[in-house]
């Protein structure tokens, strides 16, 4: 789905999140700017990475959405 130009490395860290480490920053930069991503038909949740993650703590608080108004 990205066409990565670099190397990349999934970790699943549980409770249905997940890290992925890209060794090319344009990658990186292509992930964040160009969403949102729908994968098997479900939102793709993109956050950066921070220091205090805890994936047992963690919660979503806000997701994009497309809606369409039909007149």
């Amino acid at each position: 789905m990205w066409n990565p130009r670099g190397d990349y490395e999934l970790v699943d860290l549980g409770e249905g999140f997940s890290l992925v480490k890209f060794t090319c920053v344009e990658d990186f930069q292509k992930v964040m700017d160009e969403g949102p991503w729908i994968l098997f038909g479900h939102y793709l949740t993109i956050k950066k990475w921070q220091p205090d993650f805890r994936a047992d703590h963690a919660t979503i608080d806000s997701t994009a959405v497309w809606v369409r108004f039909q007149f």
